[in-house]
C-alpha cells in the first residue's frame, strides 16, 4: 500500500509564508494523505492551494476538522477544484452533511465571497462522515474523536 503525508500549512489564523519559516509551513491549517486510490485532505487553510488534486486517478476526499476561518478560506483558492471531470468528497465528524453544506454555503457566499461556491460547483459532493468511512474502509479506516476547541473540533486517526 503506497501511503504519503505532505504538509502544506500549519499555522493558527493567519497565515505567513516568508523564507524564514519555510521549513515549518507558513500557511494555515492543510494536510494530505495519499494512500492507493484516495487522497484524503485535511482542512483547507491557505495551504491547499498548493495541493495538486490527482481527480483523473484518484479519489479526492476533503474533510474538516473545524470551521474557523484559518481551516476554510484556501478551499475556493485551488485550481484544480474548479475542473468537473471527477467528484470532490466533502465530509466532516463534527457535523451533519447538511450542516456543512449550510457552512460552506454561507461561507462561500455572495455575500462574503464573490461566487457561490457549492452552488456552482456540482461536482462537490458533501457526504455523512459514516458513508465516508464505508466508502474508505477496504483501503484505510479511519476514526474520529470530539477535541475541546471553540466551536467544536473532530481529531482524526488514520490506519
Amino acid at each position: 500500500m503506497l501511503t504519503k503525508f505532505k504538509v502544506h500549512g500549519v499555522r493558527g489564523s493567519v497565515s505567513n509564508p516568508s523564507p524564514n519559516v519555510s521549513g515549518h509551513g507558513g500557511n494555515t491549517s492543510c494536510y494530505e494523505i495519499e494512500v492507493d486510490e484516495h487522497q484524503i485532505v485535511l482542512d483547507t487553510g491557505t495551504g491547499f492551494h498548493n495541493v495538486e488534486l490527482f481527480r483523473e486517478k484518484k479519489n479526492t476526499i476533503v474533510i474538516f476538522s473545524h470551521f474557523h476561518h484559518d481551516h476554510l478560506q484556501g478551499l475556493s483558492f485551488n485550481k484544480h477544484l474548479y475542473n468537473p471531470i471527477s467528484p470532490i468528497f466533502i465530509s466532516s465528524a463534527l457535523c451533519s452533511s447538511n450542516l456543512l453544506r449550510d457552512i460552506l454555503e454561507t461561507y462561500y457566499s455572495g455575500h462574503y465571497f464573490p461566487i457561490d461556491l457549492v452552488e456552482q460547483l456540482s461536482h462537490l459532493k458533501i457526504i455523512e462522515f459514516n458513508e465516508l468511512q464505508r466508502f474508505l474502509a477496504n483501503t484505510i479506516k479511519i476514526d474520529s474523536v470530539d477535541l475541546r476547541h471553540p466551536g467544536g473540533s473532530a481529531g482524526y486517526r488514520f490506519q
